[in-house]
Order: C-alpha cells, then sequence, then structure tokens
C-alpha cells in the first residue's frame, strides 16, 4: 500500500478522525470538545495533528502534538508532547507508523526545543528507531486513607465483623493522624479552592529554582490543565502559610470511578516550596480525603529521589504501574540533549505534564 502523511486542516473534529479515536483511543465523553481544549485552547500554543492517510485518501492514522512550556537551568524551553497516536488495525506495521512519527519529529524539529512522550508497549519501538531516548519510568504511588471500605471489599464473609473491625481502624488511624500533627506543631491552613489563583504564579517561581527541569505550573497553565478540561472534576488543596501570603504547596485531586465503587482520590499534580512542605502538604490533604469518606488516595511522578523520600515519608508506597518516560532533542536548536535531559533526577514529571 502507498500511504502519504499530511497535517490535519481546520478547526473541527472530522467524523473520520473522531471514528478513529473512539476505535483504538482509550478517550471517552465529548471528543469535540476534548478537541478544542487540547488542540486550540492551550496556553502554550495551538496544537498540531498528523494524519496518514492510505492512497485513497482515507484516514488510517493519526498522532498529535500538544506545545508545552518548561523551566529549566538554562533558561524557559518551548516542548512538545506527543499524543493520541493511533493506526488502524489493518495498517499496524512498522512502515506506516514511522513515516507518521518521522513527520511529527520534522514538526518538533522546526518548531520546539524538544519533544517527549510517555507512549504504550505497543508504540515505544517506533518512538525508539526515530533516535527518542528512554529516561525512566513514571511511576504511581497510593496510599490507604480508610481501612473499613478496602475489609468489607476483601471479606466475603462475615462482613460485619469485617466492617466492625474496619470501622475501628479507621478510628485508631485518624486519632493517630490527629497526635502526628499535634506534636508537629504544625497549624498552617489548608484551603479547597475551585480554580488556581495567583499565589500559584509565586510558588512556581520559587519551585523552579530548585527542580532543574520542570514543566509550566503557573496559574494560567494549570487552570488550562485541569480546571477547564471537559468533564474535570479537579479541586486544588492550597497549603498556605500561618501569617498569610505565599503558598508553601498545592495538589490538584480528582474523583476516580473503580469497580469495586470505593471512592478513590488521584492527585494529578503536587508542587511544594520543599521537599519538607512537601511531606505536610500530602499529609494534610490525605487527612482532608479520609475525613470525606475516600478510601485511597494516588498520585504518579518520574524525577528526583528526593521528592520521592518525601513521598515515601508522606506514607505513600510505590506500586507497580509505570508508564515510560522518552524524549527526544529538536534538531533545528541542536541536535543532542543536554545530559541533564537524560538523568531522571533532573525532572519533575505529574499527570501535569500528560494529557490524560
Amino acid at each position: 500500500m502507498t500511504y502519504q502523511v499530511a497535517a490535519w486542516e481546520g478547526d473541527r473534529l472530522d467524523p473520520s478522525l473522531e471514528g478513529l479515536w473512539r476505535d483504538s483511543l482509550a478517550i471517552h465523553g465529548d471528543l469535540a470538545a476534548r478537541f478544542r481544549w487540547l488542540y486550540q485552547d492551550n496556553p502554550a500554543g495551538r496544537g498540531a495533528v498528523y494524519a496518514l492517510l492510505e492512497r485513497t485518501a482515507d484516514l488510517v492514522g493519526c498522532a498529535g502534538l500538544v506545545p508545552r512550556r518548561f523551566r529549566t537551568a538554562a533558561g524557559p524551553l518551548g516542548a512538545a508532547m506527543y499524543g493520541d497516536f493511533a493506526v488502524a488495525p489493518a495498517h499496524r506495521t512498522l512502515g506506516p507508523a514511522l513515516a507518521l512519527q518521522r513527520e511529527v519529529g520534522r514538526h518538533v524539529d522546526r518548531e520546539r526545543h524538544f519533544g517527549y512522550g510517555f507512549p504504550n508497549a505497543a508504540a515505544a519501538g517506533v518512538f525508539r528507531r526515530l533516535g527518542h531516548v528512554q529516561v525512566g519510568l513514571m511511576t504511581r504511588y497510593a496510599r490507604v486513607l480508610r481501612v473499613a471500605p478496602h475489609l468489607r471489599h476483601a471479606a466475603a464473609r462475615p462482613l460485619r465483623l469485617a466492617a466492625g473491625l474496619g470501622a475501628m481502624a479507621d478510628r485508631v488511624y485518624e486519632a493517630l493522624g490527629r497526635v502526628r500533627r499535634r506534636v508537629k506543631r504544625d497549624s498552617t491552613p489548608l484551603e479547597w479552592l475551585a480554580e488556581p489563583d495567583a499565589r500559584c504564579d509565586d510558588l512556581y517561581a520559587r519551585a523552579a529554582r530548585y527542580l532543574p527541569i520542570v514543566g509550566d505550573r503557573g496559574r494560567e497553565a494549570l487552570a488550562w490543565r485541569f480546571f477547564s478540561r471537559p468533564g474535570s472534576t479537579c479541586r486544588l488543596a492550597a497549603l498556605g502559610n500561618p501569617a498569610g501570603g505565599a503558598l508553601r504547596g498545592y495538589a490538584v485531586v480528582a474523583c476516580a470511578s473503580v469497580p469495586s465503587g470505593r471512592p478513590v482520590a488521584e492527585i494529578k499534580d503536587f508542587l511544594a516550596a520543599s521537599e519538607a512542605d512537601l511531606v505536610v502538604l500530602l499529609e494534610r490533604v490525605c487527612e482532608d480525603l479520609a475525613a470525606e469518606g475516600f478510601s485511597s488516595a494516588s498520585l504518579r511522578f518520574l524525577g528526583s529521589s528526593c521528592v520521592t523520600a518525601s513521598l515515601l515519608a508522606a506514607r505513600f508506597e510505590r506500586r507497580a504501574e509505570e508508564r515510560m518516560f522518552l524524549v527526544q532533542a529538536g534538531e533545528s536548536r541542536g541536535s543532542s540533549l543536554p545530559a541533564a535531559f537524560l538523568d531522571r533526577e533532573s525532572w519533575y514529571l505529574t499527570d501535569a505534564d500528560e494529557d490524560w
């Protein structure tokens, strides 16, 4: 078969592209609204979609590029996140996929300092053949907040005994949390906001001084990524200062649905002025989530072992779920990446840096 790759024209989600998304990608909800949000309303710039066309001009594949902004020790850099990579089943051979992503790479070469992505196992080989380098694995961490829902789910019988033991364990767990906070004498207020405010800009500027490579987490970027996304259920927990003024940290939290029906919280993003502040932030967030009835909280992170140590100190445990992180330099901005870009310790990545 003969294929060609072309930039997708138009400001709307064409029915053929929508059909390919629904058939090949795990995307649900209003796809037209998602197209506008991801590719047109991005404060970092308009995105691009490339189409893989078969000889008859039928759409058989697609790949997207979403502009992102990063801060590094060398200054601000423009990045492109790879996404929405799909090829129809009858055309899933190496040649068409390579042709599609090669054209996407040329776009990155022209327009951005580097490209990055989180491909699944099936797509990773395509990116590696085109010179992308694996930096590390995005890892999931989780913390149990309430014992009773887990016992009820795990115990077939006797349910009444399991429920009673779980409720007792939860009361002890909550009491220990109150004692721990009194011992640490941290009375910093935690605010729950419907959207980020200007204090997030200041926190991002301060945090970027000790984070070698971090994506834009200013007010505008956070509002777009989490709060204007179609179907968003996100809230922002802001850890203030007893004396008022600057934030010590924030966490973006969403409610997830799981088959068991247990309420689960996903911490989509988090940022703090220091590792110590991060521990306090996560402890306070988890206390409030447990009081609301959430059974557990989870988050994803790739980066500094110091931040990972803070996650463990906040009683999050590492889980097996991991996602590959790949990066490649844009040739027009330099044929190779600085050494820091190939060191996972330099990065600060959460769900904020994906398009989920």
